[in-house]
């Protein structure tokens, strides 16, 4: 389940169910602390919330772009952030995206549709919130804290995308490396790059041989000394490596609040 703030309407990440990609409202522990009250404005607030999850879910299924941009607006004159928009209404509806392609009740074509979507509203967070769009490759020698790929034999670029601009939020700076993510390549990237901490996407338990070897080809290599932080559907449901380092962390349902922040800082 999804879960927001009533009060602030921020994002406060998920809680089981995982399965059920519907909304739950509550306090954060900062409201909490204020003892604000529940009142009818807030009720109001929920179920306008609620209603405009549903609808994202419709626009991006059908893929068009200018509802997708009336729901966005609509739901910063709601008080929400722009980030909160796209980790708390595309991430779960990918996540329910993939449900769906996985049980064959999904067609290629309305897969590309939705990403697309998904893609679109990426784009119109960014351009709200302020933050770079994080859909270049990295140059040689642009130097930057983190640096976001997905492990070789991905096609999906959404995750590390969303990863950069949840990071860029927390004032975190990255970059997405869109191709060239053979493990040698990744690794000569982070070094030209000075790249102190390294996330890696992983969303199918099938690509858990490549993530395997990216990791030794990191790890093994004595001119890299930086983190390597690993996220992404895959490991949301469990994946993990029979990897023992304290360089290495598998981060699941990440919510980028202060504790992830700490894990990304160089």
């Amino acid at each position: 389940m999804i879960v927001w703030c009533a009060y602030c309407q921020t994002f406060q990440g998920e809680a089981p169910p995982y399965s059920k990609m519907t909304l739950t409202h509550g306090m954060c522990a900062t409201c909490s602390k204020s003892g604000l009250e529940w009142t009818e404005e807030e009720s109001e607030r929920i179920q306008t919330l609620a209603g405009l999850h549903r609808k994202f879910w419709k626009a991006g299924r059908d893929g068009d772009p200018d509802r997708i941009k009336d729901l966005a607006e609509r739901g910063i004159q709601a008080g929400v952030r722009p980030i909160d928009l796209l980790f708390g209404f595309a991430a779960p509806a990918l996540a329910k995206v993939g449900e769906m392609w996985a049980n064959n009740t999904l067609t290629f074509e309305d897969e590309h549709r939705f990403t697309r979507s998904c893609e679109y509203l990426a784009t119109l967070v960014a351009q709200q919130a302020g933050l770079a769009s994080p859909d270049q490759d990295l140059q040689p020698g642009e130097d930057g804290s983190v640096l976001l790929a997905s492990v070789q034999g991905s096609k999906h670029t959404l995750g590390p995308r969303f990863a950069s601009l949840g990071l860029m939020s927390l004032g975190i700076r990255s970059h997405v490396l869109l191709h060239d993510t053979l493990p040698e390549a990744l690794l000569e990237h982070a070094l030209v790059g000075n790249h102190l901490v390294v996330g890696l996407s992983v969303a199918l338990f099938t690509q858990a041989a490549a993530l395997q070897l990216t990791v030794d080809t990191f790890l093994l290599d004595p001119r890299f000394e930086g983190r390597i932080v690993v996220a992404g559907g895959a490991v949301n449901e469990g994946l993990r490596l029979p990897v023992e380092s304290p360089r290495l962390h598998f981060l699941d349902r990440p919510r980028f609040d202060e504790e992830v922040a700490a894990l990304f800082r160089g």
